[in-house]
């Protein structure tokens, strides 16, 4: 049984979960029932339903991809703030450009 551990099926664990859904009693609302389903059973201790786990990856090429996605977040982070930083300091150079032009009028 799947609340005591020995569900290790996906593809049963998921057909489950269609049939709980489907068979939601009247006058529940969908968001409870979704919420009493998920907690009425540790669903995640199924191999391949967990959160990151993704078909057709083994365990470790799921590290090196979670890692692999914060390295580009890391570096598309650091991409903006470089462009934010180049952008932000031509346009203080033309306002400095454009306080000695004033000044030079006055």
């Amino acid at each position: 049984s799947l609340k005591s551990g020995g569900l290790r099926n996906r593809a049963l664990a998921n057909d489950l979960l269609l049939l709980l859904d489907a068979r939601r009693p009247p006058g529940v609302p969908l968001n409870d029932w979704g919420d009493t389903v998920q907690a009425s059973a540790d669903w995640e201790s199924v191999p391949g339903m967990g959160v990151l786990d993704i078909d057709g990856l083994e365990a470790g090429e799921q590290g090196d991809l979670v890692a692999g996605g914060f390295l580009a977040f890391g570096y598309l982070t650091l991409s903006a703030l470089a462009v934010g930083g180049a952008v932000g300091a031509v346009y203080f150079r033309q306002l400095e450009e454009q306080r000695a032009m004033l000044e030079s009028l006055e």
